[in-house]
């Protein structure tokens, strides 16, 4: 019994890590996508956000006039410096139809949660570096020791529980007062990280935090692909023991 125990605890704990890799992979997979940004951008009617908001806003002018190839342009721009540790920011800026320089997109305070959004991706990726070596080294002291691994069936079922549990806590709690916690715990007290639509061309071509709900599901169901061909290459790299639980 208490063998079971550790092996189950030894590859829970080994699925849990896969997890958290699958989903910096999965970032990195959806980033030349914009994640999906055009899709959504009929699905939540970003349009009509920016129209609405375009004209109402406090520190820029003229955003409801261009295009939606800008639109789309701008969010290229926005997940390109992201994940190049906020290089290039400053020098994003909107065009008119004919392509003339309206004004910068970000405000300061925007530059500043832009730039802390990158130094969270920079360290993102540092941990899955991190975290790619531990998984490595700790496969081949399960092989050598000959742990045996439970079936990805089995596995699999475990991870989409876990999964299902803290997706009904989140749904639970509220989906925007998760997403807001996160920022509080994530995000330097000094820094602002909320703004209205009315003072953040960013958040109203986003439509923040509307947005970020289709991004997660999507980021998530790349993850889990990512993790069950992860997880099959496993099995074939632990097959010599391995056996059904």
């Amino acid at each position: 019994m208490r063998f079971i125990t550790m092996n189950s605890l030894l590859w829970s704990t080994t699925a849990l890590f896969g997890l958290l890799l699958s989903l910096v992979l999965a970032w990195h997979i959806l980033s030349p996508v914009n994640f999906f940004y055009s899709q959504w951008y009929d699905l939540i009617a970003i349009d009509e956000n920016i129209a609405e908001y375009g004209p109402l806003n406090r520190n820029r002018i003229g955003f409801e006039t261009t295009s939606r190839a800008e639109h789309e342009r701008l969010m290229g721009e926005l997940v390109v410096a992201i994940n190049n540790n906020g290089i290039g920011f400053e020098e994003i800026n909107y065009h008119d139809n004919d392509g003339k320089v309206i004004d910068n997109l970000l405000t300061a305070a925007e530059l500043t949660h832009m730039r802390d959004v990158s130094h969270l991706v920079r360290w993102m990726n540092v941990c899955a570096v991190g975290l790619a070596l531990l998984m490595v080294a700790l496969l081949i002291a399960l092989r050598k020791a000959s742990v045996l691994m439970p079936s990805l069936p089995s596995l699999s079922v475990k991870m989409l529980g876990l999964i299902a549990v803290l997706a009904v806590g989140v749904l639970l709690i509220g989906p925007v007062k998760v997403f807001y916690q996160l920022h509080v715990w994530l995000f330097p007290d000094k820094n602002q990280w909320f703004f209205y639509y009315e003072d953040s061309l960013m958040t109203t071509l986003l439509k923040a935090p509307v947005i970020f709900g289709p991004i997660a599901v999507v980021l998530l169901l790349v993850a889990l692909i990512v993790w069950w061909f992860g997880f099959s290459m496993i099995a074939r790299f632990m097959r010599p023991i391995m056996a059904n639980e």
